[in-house]
């Protein structure tokens, strides 16, 4: 079994660069010194310094340990150090619309990419694509254990939030790896709660969701086919849809508001071989949500909050 799974990922990946099927075989991006060095000095501070936390104080009118709005953020791959870049650029975005509001950040595995075996798997003979398969396996299953390990400490953390704080309002984001984390979690909670979230980058990206997905139609409009970053194409499959086979996410309704950024050129969430070659340096979209996108999804969380609160 393990032989043909091996002979089945190299025959699906033979035509591509060793070094880019490094990004195409996992779908999660890690996150190097040498990029983080790259990043904006807004998106790096937000996300390492603690800052978008918030006071611990309540504002007046609220009830001790509950906030306007509180966030729960949940990083990608690779990212071991709270908030990492993109949901940290989120939050200190939506601070500056919300300054009472509070973040807490979901510390969870959010394993690397295991790049040693992808590498054996297009290079290797015979037996180290069976080898290098048969960990590819191995990382199949620890992945699903990283995110099951995040969804428990989000839902952890909301309940006891919610506890003491039921129908304060709540958002949800999540990037890359963190896009599973907060969409499992989100549809395992009954409608009774009113959550907003956003994601960016998903590997299970569902381009049929036409109410959720934010990006133009660029196949459908030739005036976005070179420069909107934030187009993706409805025809492409999430990468880890196309390659484990596995279901893209469906948004439980009735549960609150979603929005799910996939910019034009990431492959993770729109998985073709021309996006993953358009990403062997750190210029890969799937990098570069903080960009702009970021920013929008902050002005959209604040602008379904505002209502919800001041109404």
């Amino acid at each position: 079994m393990i032989k043909k799974i091996g002979t089945a990922l190299l025959a699906m990946t033979l035509p591509l660069a060793a070094g880019s099927f490094l990004l195409v075989a996992s779908g999660l991006w890690p996150s190097t010194s040498a990029f983080h060095a790259q990043l904006s000095g807004e998106a790096v501070s937000a996300a390492v310094s603690g800052s978008p936390s918030g006071s611990d104080s309540a504002p007046p009118g609220i009830a001790p340990g509950c906030y306007p709005l509180q966030v729960f953020a949940v990083r990608g791959s690779g990212e071991h150090f709270e908030y990492g870049t993109t949901v940290g650029s989120f939050v200190a975005r939506l601070k500056q619309l919300v300054p009472a509001m509070h973040a807490t950040y979901v510390d969870y595995p959010a394993i690397d990419v295991p790049i040693g075996q992808f590498i054996r798997l297009v290079t290797g003979n015979a037996f180290t694509v069976v080898d290098a398969a048969e960990q590819l396996i191995a990382y199949h299953r620890d992945y699903q254990a990283s995110v099951e390990a995040g969804e428990a400490e989000l839902l952890a953390k909301f309940n006891a939030y919610n506890r003491h704080c039921n129908n304060y309002p709540v958002v949800f984001a999540g990037y890359s790896q963190g896009a599973d984390v907060t969409t499992w979690a989100f549809n395992i909670l009954t409608p009774q709660y009113r959550i907003i979230m956003a994601n960016f980058g998903d590997p299970h990206f569902n381009p049929y969701e036409t109410t959720v997905n934010q990006g133009t139609y660029y196949q459908l409009n030739p005036a976005y086919t070179d420069i909107d970053e934030g187009s993706y194409n409805p025809a492409l499959q999430a990468i880890l849809v196309h390659f484990w086979g596995d279901a893209p996410h469906h948004i439980q309704p009735g549960l609150g508001v979603v929005h799910s950024w996939c910019v034009h050129g990431d492959p993770v969430c729109n998985y073709d071989v021309s996006n993953v070659l358009g990403c062997a340096t750190s210029a890969c979209p799937h990098y570069h949500y903080m960009d702009s996108y970021t920013a929008a999804a902050a002005r959209w969380a604040y602008q379904e909050w505002r209502p919800s609160w001041e109404g």
